[in-house]
């Protein structure tokens, strides 16, 4: 196996390992350990988190190794925003082409998956692979705070819906009111999100005002989490092991 092809494949087993294993943001990446589950050489493997740092689901911070990105109030509704903005750009290139372009039948069967690869399908739409890189991209980095978006946030499924059925019949105008209408009602809660995302390690400046009577905060709070202190190490060894 060559080294790209190594590289690939620790990127892809990686990539998973953060998607699907909800590790909590703070927690360091060895490449070490990574390289002793995945069978080669730490090499590869810092090219991959080198990589996938320039997908924003890493970060390298200068002497302190690699790990998974810290999120606060402030950056996630950055986040949601450049999303709105991203499908926003992608819908003036899919316009005209989203009623010829025939859709894949969806075997998503959660609610999260099927928003997700809604948004994929647009960018695929537009015929622009930067559009569909970029997305893809987004979605990673989004799908954990979605699974807790998804239990804070009523009517997923009827927004899905509305949202499939104007893309269904290329009505570009009620799929921009729709996902607008999608991110802000996240944004509205983002410091309960990212709260409820950290856990009872999630450190907050914030006073107990800035959330309201329905649990609902404002971005410019101050919450800032602390990390994982206290926490175990992860077991990335057992974690690859699950995913080969």
């Amino acid at each position: 196996m060559n080294a790209g092809a190594t590289t690939a494949r620790v990127h892809d087993a990686v990539r998973r390992m953060i998607l699907t294993r909800g590790l909590r943001p703070g927690a360091r990446l060895d490449p070490a350990v990574l390289a002793d589950g995945l069978a080669t050489s730490a090499t590869p493997v810092r090219e991959a988190l080198n990589q996938l740092c320039g997908a924003g689901l890493v970060d390298a911070r200068p002497g302190g190794g690699f790990h998974v990105p810290m999120i606060d109030a402030p950056a996630l509704a950055e986040l949601y925003r450049w999303n709105e903005d991203v499908i926003g750009i992608i819908l003036r290139s899919a316009g005209r082409r989203l009623a010829a372009v025939a859709r894949e039948r969806d075997d998503k069967d959660d609610v999260l998956g099927a928003t997700a690869a809604l948004a994929e399908w647009l960018a695929r739409a537009s015929g622009n692979e930067e559009h569909l890189r970029a997305m893809r991209d987004i979605n990673a980095r989004v799908h954990a705070v979605r699974l807790i978006g998804g239990n804070l946030i009523s009517e997923t499924d009827q927004e899905l819906a509305r949202l499939t059925a104007a893309a269904n019949r290329g009505d570009v105008a009620a799929l921009r009111t729709g996902w607008r209408n999608y991110h802000q009602r996240r944004q509205r809660l983002v410091v309960v999100i990212v709260v409820r995302y950290c856990g009872t390690n999630c450190g907050s400046a914030a006073h107990p005002s800035a959330l309201d009577a329905n649990g609902v905060g404002s971005v410019g709070n101050g919450l800032v989490p602390r990390g994982p202190v206290g926490m175990a190490p992860p077991d990335f060894r057992s974690m690859i092991t699950d995913l080969q």
